[in-house]
């Protein structure tokens, strides 16, 4: 049995991970966000099955399969099955293998979805949501910046622009109301980025919609209309939970409280001067 502590976003998850996740490309993909710092809020233990079999109603992640027993949600999917237990707060997985020709920062492992749907339900209890956003953080000026779009908007191509180091995600970046405003955590939940992010947060100073056109153009959006594209970007998973209110709530806040601009631009445009703009 493989055992880590992971902090992610200020949620502190122990896991216990079947050997056939390779510990290798475990660590890969979530060694930077290891902690041996306090008590487990959550707890996940991850199975691979060698003989797996899609379940049937099986749905691709983050699509259809989702269902309520009793306090339980079980989340299908064509590769896992995830049982999240609010009340043990406890996360059961059991799994198929990753492929063999995946390098190790490319395998998601089966534990890169229950750590997926655990932080998004966990996080809206917290007045904080997970967005489907690249975003980047400038540890020396104190300040942040999202770019939230759905698939195939621009997340991965604006990320790979920026400065590894201070890339927060291409694909989900969790959302935390703090002091006087919102921060931007990192996650390890990459996409096509395919390199392996750190923990950080800084301030939210900037929500910035993708957009692709054939010449760079910023605008300002306000709140309303700006909150109801940014609520297209929110990720949660628990259909029918009494929190998505309470999720919906948070995004108005944040469009509220922080400027949301909309940046349009064709693919090969350097999006870092305007980044550098924002952050001063």
């Amino acid at each position: 049995m493989i055992e880590r502590m992971l902090n992610l976003a200020g949620e502190t998850v122990k896991v216990s991970l079947d050997p056939a996740c390779r510990e290798a490309h475990v660590d890969a993909r979530f060694g930077a966000f290891y902690t041996g710092e306090g008590a487990a809020a959550w707890e996940v233990s991850v199975e691979v099955l060698p003989r797996w079999r899609v379940p049937e109603g099986a749905g691709i992640f983050p699509g259809v399969g989702v269902r309520r027993e009793g306090a339980r949600w079980v989340f299908v999917r064509s590769t896992d099955v995830t049982t999240l237990d609010p009340e043990t707060r406890r996360v059961t997985v059991q799994a198929r293998a990753s492929g063999h020709d995946l390098a190790p920062v490319e395998d998601p492992t089966p534990l890169d979805t229950p750590l997926r749907l655990l932080v998004a339900y966990s996080i809206v209890r917290r007045q904080g949501f997970l967005l489907h956003a690249a975003g980047y953080r400038d540890a020396a000026r104190g300040g942040a910046l999202v770019f939230a779009a759905v698939s195939g908007g621009g997340k991965t191509t604006t990320a790979r622009k920026l400065p590894h180091a201070g890339v927060l995600s291409d694909d989900q970046v969790a959302i935390v109301r703090a002091a006087g405003g919102f921060e931007a955590h990192a996650l390890p939940f990459v996409g096509e980025y395919r390199r392996a992010t750190a923990p950080g947060a800084s301030p939210l100073k900037r929500v910035v919609l993708l957009g692709k056109a054939e010449a760079p153009a910023r605008s300002p959006v306000r709140p309303r209309e700006a909150a109801t594209q940014l609520a297209r970007c929110a990720v949660y998973f628990a259909r029918g939970d009494a929190a998505v209110g309470q999720m919906f709530n948070t995004v108005l806040d944040v469009c509220e409280q922080v400027p949301v601009e909309r940046w349009s631009m064709p693919r090969d445009f350097d999006v870092a001067p305007w980044v550098d703009a924002v952050l001063g």
